[in-house]
């Protein structure tokens, strides 16, 4: 009798394999391996779930099994034929990071502003399924958002240096384009600029507004 693994088994035969091949000198490749069959694996019992009344009274769990005793000759035979023919094939998608700044891709800061907070919404019901799907408008604060995001991007990008002087000694250093504006980092990690105006009456933006090249795109 032939067998053959489906592919998440066979993808974990193949991790024995590589773990054995590295801590055994012998050529695990050409290895002898055994199949047990459910009706003579006590290990099936727990993993398949069992009732604890039919466990007490298992012939299977209490007893030794007599192969198990015997000579490896004599234990049950089930050859398995591993093969790479027919195995499942999937698409999958990989996300990762890249310093690349992706605000230079659009020409309009209104256009720029809800594809973020579309990606942004997007993302956060993805996190949480329970969380109202809202309908296509997005909200004021959906759109505030998403601003404070591309100005993080664009410090992030301009000041990366600042961002890390400000972050260790809240203060940049003395050859910085920034030292004239006195700027500290916000709550929301954004650079702003301090000064005497901290004590103005003016609202909180408008005191201490944020900080970006002037020959960004993102000013543009």
């Amino acid at each position: 009798m032939q067998l053959q693994y489906y592919p998440r088994l066979y993808n974990k035969m193949e991790d024995i394999r590589k773990q054995q091949s590295c801590s055994d000198t012998r050529n695990t490749v050409t290895a002898t391996w055994r199949h047990v069959p459910t009706y003579s694996n006590p290990a099936d019992l727990i993993s398949r779930g069992i009732e604890p009344t039919a466990l007490s009274t298992s012939t299977l769990w209490w007893k030794d099994q007599k192969w198990f005793t015997q000579q490896p000759s004599d234990w049950p035979r089930t050859v398995l034929n591993i093969t790479t023919d027919n195995l499942e094939v999937r698409n999958i998608h990989v996300a990762f990071l890249h310093s690349e700044d992706f605000t230079q891709r659009f020409s309009k800061l209104n256009r720029l502003i809800r594809v973020i907070a579309y990606c942004k919404r997007f993302v956060r019901i993805c996190r949480n399924s329970k969380v109202n799907r809202q309908s296509a408008t997005l909200s004021t604060q959906e759109l505030d958002q998403a601003l404070t995001c591309c100005v993080k991007i664009v410090q992030q990008e301009s000041y990366a240096k600042e961002l890390k002087e400000l972050g260790e000694k809240q203060v940049v250093g003395a050859n910085s384009v920034l030292q004239a504006f006195h700027p500290f980092i916000d709550n929301e990690v954004l650079i702003r600029v301090g000064g005497r105006l901290q004590h103005s009456t003016l609202p909180h933006q408008t005191r201490h507004q944020t900080i970006l090249p002037a020959n960004h795109h993102f000013q543009g």
